[in-house]
This record gives C-alpha cells, structure tokens and sequence, in this order.
C-alpha cells in the first residue's frame, strides 16, 4: 500500500504524540480510471490541477498485523499483485465497517501542472487536527443560572416611558406624521383589508399631571391576508356480493390552501355485518413531505349481545420514521 493511516488519538495543536494509542487503519484506495492497484495522479482534474486516486480508512476489528499477515501472500502470489473477491474475502471481515471511516475521499492534487509524481510524495506527513472528541467518562453540566428573565427597577422603567412610539404621544408632544393613513386617531375613519387592531391606551399619571386624563385609541391597519380553506370531495359505493358479503369503495379529494392536494381511497369487504376488513391509500404530489408511507390498513368487528351493539374497530398506519401510528376505538350501543 502506497500510504499509511494513523489514528493518533488526543494529542492537542501540535502537541507530543504518545504513539501508545496509535492504531493504524486498514487502507483502502478507490481508482476512477487509472487501475484498481495503481495509485497515482490522473483519476479526473480539481480547479484545473490532476489529483489522485481517493484514500479511505477503516478500523481493524483486531490489529493491522493481523490484517496484513492474510493479506501479504495474496498479494505476493497475485501476478498483478492486485488480488480480488473472494480471495480477500477473510481479509475483508477483519476490517471494521461498522465504524464507519475517519478518512474517506482523500486525495493529493498536483498543483505543479503536471511536472510532479506520487513519488516526490515520499516522507510527506499529513496530520488533520480535529476538535477534541467524546470520550468515555465525559461529564457536561448545562446551567441556565442568570439568564432568566428579570423585571427591571423603577428607574428602568420610567427611562423606559421615552421609547414609546404610539401615536398620538402625549410623553413626546405632537408628531408630523399624527395624520398619516395608517396610524389615524379613533374618532377619524380607519379601515382594514385584512382586518384592524384597535389599541386603548391609558394615559398615566404622568399625562394627568397636565390636567389632560383620558383614553386615546389608535388603529392599525394590516395587509390583505389569504385565509385558510380546506375543501373536500367524496363519494363510495356498496355492492352486494351475496351470501352476507358486501364490498364498499370510497374515494376522496381534499385540497388545502396551505398544504398539498391529498388524493385518497379505501376499500372494506363485510361479511354478515359482523367483519369487516379494510385497505386505504392516500397519495399527495410529493410523499417525501409527509412521514406517513401512504398505505393503511385495519379490520372492524360488530356484534349483537342482547339488544346490545358492541363495535371494535382497529386501524395501522406505517410511517417512515419512529413507530406506526394505530387506532383502536371501541362502542357500546344500548
């Protein structure tokens, strides 16, 4: 193998290795176009410039050693030194994938133009500094300790009366912009698109002092908003199908202005009126907006217990993610 990966381990910037817990991976080179044992430059080109086949690394499940005493007699005894599956196939299961890669698409690119070759890469060194990972024994404490929300002083609060920006303000005198069309007194006509707020404003102390007590309101007009609708269109039909068989087909359109159209249909088959067992399905323009898979299904039972109706119905609906959603509900008819 042209190269050699090293997992170092927490060592800090440019800190001292301890090579104690040094683990050397399992390399592994994919090529694009240059052979699957030969690395070098020329597999595609990267801001003009060729770059190399791309280095992976695995883990061991056991040790590098142990991992390249199987595999260096396949290599020497190969005529291409280049051996495959399923000759490497015992090999193979000495490598970690459940790990995952720390590298993974690693490549050097020639930025001479081409006058290079891996070869002038011999004795290069690349260390990657990451930040310092998880590690057994990690204790985090989170405090939210002085950060909760505190009234302020009276001071505060009377500085505070000077950044009010209602119209009219008795604290700030009269304003150029009093008669403006969207901020008007309530005694002028006002009116709304969308629809208005009124706001009542209690004039303090402050403003009574000057012999001037009352309430002032102000409208504020807002834009023209898209209301919700959601509309729906169903029919179904029930055919006989003898011996106390029945076979019931829906279908279903809703059409939501805020969300997407939902075709849906379904199909029961009763039997005597006492069994039922159902099927649906419900299709939107694009199912990888709803977690739900699209398909349900369920099974109803009805009886009569002397004079008395006893319904169970239970449904299952698969979802993508997390567990599936089911419904059992349950009546008692007297």
């Amino acid at each position: 193998m042209p190269v050699e990966v090293w997992d170092i381990g927490p060592t800090g910037p440019f800190n001292t290795n301890d090579p104690a817990d040094d683990v050397q991976l399992i390399v592994n080179i994919f090529s694009d176009s240059g052979g699957e044992c030969h690395f070098g430059y020329g597999e595609g080109e990267m801001f003009s410039r060729q770059f190399s086949d791309r280095i992976y690394g695995y883990y061991p499940t056991t040790t590098y050693a142990e991992y390249e005493a199987l595999m260096k007699p396949l290599v020497d005894s190969d005529p291409n030194g280049c051996p495959t599956d399923p000759a490497t196939a015992e090999a193979s299961d000495l490598i970690d994938f459940g790990r995952g890669r720390p590298i993974q698409r690693e490549v050097f690119i020639d930025n001479t133009g081409g006058a290079k070759d891996v070869a002038d890469l011999v004795g290069v060194v690349v260390r990657f500094l990451t930040t310092k990972p998880n590690l057994p024994g990690d204790v985090f404490t989170l405090s939210t300790e002085g950060l909760g929300a505190q009234a302020p002083d009276v001071t505060t609060q009377q500085a505070r009366l000077d950044e009010i920006g209602i119209v009219p303000n008795p604290y700030k005198g009269a304003s150029s912009y009093e008669v403006s069309q969207l901020i008007d007194q309530a005694n002028q006509n006002r009116s709304g698109t969308g629809g208005a707020v009124e706001l009542l404003v209690p004039l303090t102390a402050r403003y009574t002092a000057l012999g001037n007590a009352t309430t002032n309101a102000v409208a504020l007009e807002s834009e023209g908003i898209e209301l919700p609708t959601l509309l729906n269109f169903g029919a179904s039909y029930t055919r006989e199908l003898g011996a106390g068989a029945a076979v019931t087909v829906l279908g279903n359109f809703r059409s939501n202005s805020f969300d997407q159209d939902q075709y849906s249909g379904g199909l029961e088959l009763g039997f005597q009126n006492i069994v039922y067992v159902r099927g649906g399905l419900e299709v939107t323009q694009d199912q990888d907006l709803t977690f739900f898979e699209g398909y349900s299904f369920g099974a109803g039972l009805n009886l009569e217990l002397s004079g008395t109706r006893l319904t169970v119905d239970y449904a299952l609906v698969p979802t993508e993610f997390f567990d599936d959603v089911q419904y059992i509900t349950a009546s008692v008819t007297l």
